[in-house]
């Protein structure tokens, strides 16, 4: 299997062929993902203004439309990742592959059922213990890759064929991630200046302590494209050294015969 440095490196030349694409697809995901997360602020700040504060069924909407907005995005993270495993593997690149789990009624529902699948077997490993709760988070790290690949699979299936890639793999993943936290330092504080001195020179001194989150956010948009490219090109060569079938002693001897 390659170096973490040679695989970042073919994930830095692929970002830069398709740089805007990728900025624009981050964009997009940071945008729905904030809004999944924040779902219930969304859907009672909807329901205050439409119904009005003493309407009595403004907790019911609440309570649905957080639901429902959740539910909606919910296959957002999958089309992110197939975003990045198409530029791993040098195929047409489309903002669109965003949107892949909406492309029927089967893989919307069958991607969100490997999440709820996901979401609960890591909810009960981390009652255990924080340790195996991680570990499992390792292992279970390349579901949105494996189904994508194999769509035939069912979620438990698609759970254990990860799990089974990323065996000895785990460590290996941590220190690739842990190499980009100096990368998004850099670009943490590289954007922080140019915001902070923008903001100073637009609107005065107070302008300038919001330049903090603006650039927690924008070296997010910039460093999140390197890090799932890299991430998809790791899955690619567990793929490939799974594809390698090793001959067992007996039978190379026979075939040399």
């Amino acid at each position: 299997m390659k170096e973490n440095k040679e695989i970042m490196t073919e994930a830095r030349w692929a970002i830069q062929e398709n740089f805007g694409k990728c900025i624009a697809a981050t964009f997009i995901f940071i945008v729905l993902e904030t809004i999944s997360f924040g779902s219930d602020f969304f859907s009672y700040a909807a329901s205050y203004l439409v119904l009005g504060e003493e309407s009595e069924y403004v907790e019911l909407v609440r309570i649905l439309g957080s639901f429902l907005i959740t539910l909606v995005l919910g296959v957002i993270p999958f089309g992110f990742s197939a975003f990045f495993l198409a530029l791993a593997e040098n195929s047409v690149l489309s903002v669109n592959s965003l949107f892949v789990g909406y492309k029927s009624v089967g893989t919307f529902l069958k991607t969100i059922w490997l999440g709820v699948v996901e979401n609960f077997l890591l909810s009960c490993w981390s009652l255990l213990l924080v340790v195996p709760g991680i570990m499992k988070w390792y292992s279970f790290s390349m579901s949105y890759f494996v189904r994508l690949d194999n769509p035939e699979l069912d979620a438990f299936d698609t759970l254990r064929e990860s799990e089974w890639m990323m065996r000895g793999n785990k460590i290996r993943l941590l220190k690739l991630q842990l190499r980009f936290i100096g990368w998004y330092l850099l670009a943490f504080v590289v954007v922080w200046i140019l915001v902070s001195a923008f903001l100073v020179a637009s609107g005065g001194w107070e302008l300038g302590f919001s330049a903090g989150p603006l650039s927690v956010v924008f070296a997010g948009i910039l460093i999140s494209p390197y890090y799932y490219a890299a991430k998809a090109k790791f899955y690619l060569e567990l793929k490939s050294d799974d594809c390698v079938e090793e001959v067992p002693a007996e039978d190379a001897k026979t075939e040399s015969n």
